[in-house]
């Protein structure tokens, strides 16, 4: 997975350079502007990710052995060392990934290794930091182990949920209200996910159609979404329509790469003719559907972004029979 932008709002080196202008010009207010081609190639990135997974079948085709191995850099650590002089190490490794690579799926035998990696490239936050890549890393392999299976991929998840019922309620819901049993045509597809993030759970429905070129076309998305209490409900909506397009533009469009080597390269990217998001033409129509209360009060401003990616790559292997396992999709000929 190549790396994407990372959120410059909570980073603090424009502080410490317009700091040290102003002391260049005593008495004097000094306003630190950044173009956006600066900005592009001078952030904190979303890390390179890998991992590989494994899992096992007993004579029934039930999931007996979950495995992961993800290598990635580091972003928590080195985030709180810079803005706020922790030192690393202070907090468990297990931050970087932990549950985000962990499913809530039912199986007797798992095991999850993160191998830290040393870059040049800049980390920092992003959208649901490693959920982002959890998410893809986690549902799109449980799809693949659900078709070894020969088992429906909602189905074949909602039977590992039965000891999670606010999981298997969202999913539910959102299999219910994208119709996921009804009969598809030809070069369409239906793809699902699930994560859990920031105390809340959302499952998402993505639906997609094939174009003559061989790309595809994202045409719905239907969310579920268990935030425990819905204080506000068309916050909410507005949160997960925007999580879905920032996980969207992600997934079909989003990669920064650096020219050189050796740390002496430069971001290729200046702008978004060549850093690309879903724009208006492209946008699919997005179903918001929130779960009953009953639940701790989660988050709700992260959440829907991780579930976009693995449900897109889902449904393109629904529609086309092709596997998705590397992002972003228009390297693959997908956009």
């Amino acid at each position: 997975m190549g790396e994407r932008q990372g959120r410059r709002r909570a980073e603090t080196d424009v502080a410490a350079e317009a700091a040290a202008l102003a002391k260049e010009v005593p008495g004097r207010a000094v306003q630190l502007l950044w173009t956006r081609e600066e900005d592009m190639q001078h952030g904190w990135y979303r890390p390179a990710v890998v991992a590989r997974l494994h899992a096992g079948l007993d004579a029934q085709r039930r999931m007996v052995a979950w495995q992961a191995r993800v290598a990635s850099s580091p972003v928590i650590g080195p985030f709180l060392k810079r803005a706020m002089g922790i030192p690393m190490g202070t907090f468990p490794d297990r931050g970087e990934v932990g549950d985000a690579v962990t499913p809530r799926y039912r199986v007797p035998n798992l095991t999850i290794t993160w191998l830290p990696v040393t870059t040049p490239v800049p980390t920092g936050t992003w959208r649901s930091v490693s959920n982002s890549y959890g998410a893809f890393l986690t549902e799109c392999f449980i799809d693949e182990v659900a078709r070894e299976a020969g088992a429906d991929p909602y189905l074949f998840r909602r039977g590992l949920l039965e000891e999670h019922p606010r999981h298997r309620a969202a999913l539910d819901l959102a299999a219910d209200k994208s119709g996921w049993s009804r009969p598809l045509a030809p070069g369409r597809g239906h793809g699902i996910a699930i994560h859990e993030c920031f105390g809340s759970i959302v499952a998402e429905v993505v639906e997609v159609h094939t174009l003559a070129s061989g790309a595809i076309r994202v045409d719905r998305v239907v969310a579920a979404v268990d935030c425990g209490l819905a204080v506000n409900p068309a916050g909410i909506e507005q949160q997960i329509e925007s999580g879905v397009v920032y996980g969207l533009s992600a997934a079909l469009y989003g990669a920064i790469t650096v020219s050189g080597g050796g740390g002496g390269g430069a971001v290729e990217q200046t702008n978004f003719r060549d850093y690309d998001v879903l724009r208006m033409p492209a946008m699919p129509r997005i179903e918001t559907y929130i779960a009953p209360p009953g639940g701790p009060l989660g988050g709700i401003g992260e959440v829907g972004t991780p579930p976009a990616a693995p449900a897109v790559a889902n449904a393109i292997f629904s529609a086309t029979g092709k596997r998705v396992r590397t992002l972003p999709l228009r390297l693959a000929g997908f956009v």
